[in-house]
């Protein structure tokens, strides 16, 4: 089958749907498993497949159903089915977004998905939410990042991993792509081929010694720090014209087990 845009009826009935799925699952005790029913699968397969509801953009490549294990993969797929298409067309296209979101509903609405929020499978007209998108996202993610997105597109096709939803909320790293490649030389174990564990999130809650008491602990060298970092320096040095290891040099001691 070829990439297709729903129609705005279409669109509407693929919000409808998923709406209805929802409400099945948390029906359910929560279970998509229980709650995604095969029922509701006729009706998202029907959905897909009638072409009154859709329409071809006009490309030339078969989209093909992807495995659910590798998130990288997944986006370099929809990156090189999409590249002969105008960028500027399809980026914020809900009607071509929401399709593919329904095409491979079956690989993002996986039964081990965390969280049903329909921002991971309805494109929202929020930059807040928007990188939510399940299908979305790992295309945008690779666009921009190429190699270095491995770190950020390292799990499932239907988990948002800890590294990339505290990457793309900040805006800095859309422009200053070179950050990407400094965050992937730190975090990614090349050897392992897998992100290091620790340092995703900036803070954790740690207990307090003989207290059922936790406090917020800041992480060292953790990917928020060195956000922190990047611009800060970015009001100091001209980073975008240095070379990554030069910016990796200036960071402070709390990064020196990560540099090797």
């Amino acid at each position: 089958m070829k990439v297709r845009e729903f129609t705005e009826e279409g669109n509407q009935q693929f919000i409808l749907l998923y709406q209805q799925i929802k409400q099945s699952v948390l029906n359910n005790n929560k279970s998509i498993e229980k709650g995604y029913t095969k029922a509701l699968k006729k009706k998202m397969s029907d959905l897909i497949n009638d072409t009154n509801l859709s329409r071809d953009i006009g490309g030339k490549k078969d989209l093909k159903m992807q495995d659910s294990n590798d998130q990288y993969k997944f986006g370099e797929y929809i990156y090189e089915v999409l590249k002969e298409h105008n960028e500027n067309k399809i980026l914020n296209n809900d009607k071509l977004w929401n399709w593919l979101s329904a095409f491979f509903f079956e690989i993002v609405f996986h039964k081990k998905a965390r969280g049903i929020s329909e921002h991971r499978y309805i494109l929202s007209d929020s930059w807040f939410t928007r990188y939510r998108h399940l299908v979305r996202t790992p295309w945008y993610i690779h666009r921009i990042y190429k190699d270095s997105s491995k770190l950020f597109l390292s799990g499932e096709t239907y988990l948002g991993g800890d590294y990339m939803e505290q990457w793309i909320s900040h805006r800095i790293n859309e422009k200053f792509t070179k950050a990407a490649d400094i965050a992937y030389n730190l975090y990614y174990d090349k050897k392992n081929k897998e992100p290091k564990s620790g340092y995703s999130k900036q803070f954790i809650w740690k207990k307090i010694s003989g207290s059922k008491k936790r406090v917020k602990t800041l992480v060292p060298g953790s990917l928020g720090r060195l956000i922190n970092k990047l611009n800060q320096y970015n009001e100091i040095y001209d980073i975008w014209e240095m070379d990554i290891k030069e910016i990796i040099s200036l960071l402070p001691k709390e990064f020196d087990e990560l540099k090797v």
